[in-house]
C-alpha cells in the first residue's frame, strides 16, 4: 500500500521540495488524490503546506482543470493562509481557474492583498495573476495599470522589473 501523499510531504527543512516531484505523478495518475493534497494545504505542518502547495500548483500547471472542483475553497479559505509559500502558490493558480463575476471580483481582491506582502515573490507572482487575469478584462486592466506603474518605480529590484514587463505585456494586449 502506497504512503499517504502527507506522509511523502513531511520531514526536512523548508528548503527541500522533498518527494513533491512523486506526489506530483502519483496525482497526475490518479487524480482523486487531488483531494488529499489539497486539504495537506491547511496542515499543521508549515513544510507540508508548503510543499501541498507547490504539488497543487504543479498538477494544475498541466491540468488547470483539475482545480475547477476547489475554486471556492482556494478562494475563500486557502487564499487566507498567511505563510508566503502558500501565497505564492495560491497566486499562481487563481488565474487558472474558470471564476463566476463574483468569484472574480473576489480572486482579484485576493491578488490586489498579495501585491501589499512582505514576501516579494508573492508580490511578483500576483502582479502576473493579475496581468493574466487583466488581459481579458479591461476594468481590471484600468486599475492594475496605475498600480503597476507605482511598482515599477517604487518596488524591489524584481519587483520594478516584472511590472516593468508586465506593462509592455499588457500594452501588447490592449484592443486597439
Amino acid at each position: 500500500m502506497q504512503p499517504k501523499l502527507t506522509d511523502r510531504l513531511r520531514g526536512g527543512d523548508s528548503r527541500s521540495l522533498g518527494d513533491v516531484a512523486q506526489v506530483v505523478r502519483r496525482v497526475l495518475r490518479k487524480p482523486a488524490l487531488l483531494d488529499e493534497l489539497i486539504h495537506a494545504m491547511h496542515d499543521a505542518d508549515e513544510i507540508v503546506r508548503m510543499r501541498a502547495s507547490d504539488a497543487v500548483e504543479k498538477v494544475s500547471a498541466k491540468h488547470p482543470e483539475y482545480l475547477q472542483p476547489y475554486a471556492s475553497l482556494i478562494l475563500r479559505c486557502l487564499s487566507k493562509i498567511e505563510q508566503p509559500t502558500v501565497k505564492w502558490h495560491i497566486a499562481q493558480m487563481i488565474p487558472r481557474l474558470s471564476l463566476r463575476a463574483s468569484d472574480r471580483v473576489r480572486a482579484q481582491k485576493i491578488l490586489f492583498e498579495y501585491l501589499r506582502d512582505e514576501a516579494i515573490f508573492v508580490r511578483t507572482h500576483a502582479m502576473s495573476a493579475l496581468s493574466t487575469l487583466a488581459a481579458g478584462d479591461s476594468g481590471l486592466r484600468k486599475s492594475l495599470i496605475p498600480r503597476l506603474r507605482t511598482l515599477r518605480r517604487t518596488g524591489s529590484a524584481a519587483v520594478k522589473n516584472r511590472a516593468g514587463k508586465l506593462l509592455e505585456m499588457l500594452a501588447k494586449s490592449t484592443p486597439k
